[in-house]
C-alpha cells in the first residue's frame, strides 16, 4: 500500500514523464494502476499536493481511471 505522500510523489512523477500529448491518458493510468490506493485517499487532495490542479482538472483524470481499474487490466 501506497502512502499518500508516495501517491503525491507518483503522480507528480506520471505528470513530468508524460509523452508530449498524451498527460491525460498518463493521469488516467496512473488512476488506474494505483485504484485500490487512491480509493483510502481524498483525489481533489493529492492533486492539490501535487500542484497539478493548477494545470487543469486533472483530479477528474485520476477519478476517470479509478471507475476503469474494475474493468481493464494494463499491458
Amino acid at each position: 500500500m501506497m502512502s499518500f505522500d508516495d501517491l503525491v510523489s507518483e503522480l507528480r512523477r506520471t505528470y513530468r514523464n508524460a509523452p508530449r500529448g498524451e498527460v491525460a491518458t498518463s493521469i488516467i493510468l496512473f488512476g488506474i494502476k494505483h485504484a485500490d490506493d487512491l480509493s483510502r485517499v481524498s483525489v481533489a487532495d493529492l492533486a492539490r499536493q501535487a500542484r497539478l490542479t493548477e494545470k487543469g482538472s486533472f483530479g477528474v483524470e485520476v477519478n476517470h481511471g479509478i471507475k476503469l481499474a474494475k474493468y481493464v487490466q494494463l499491458k
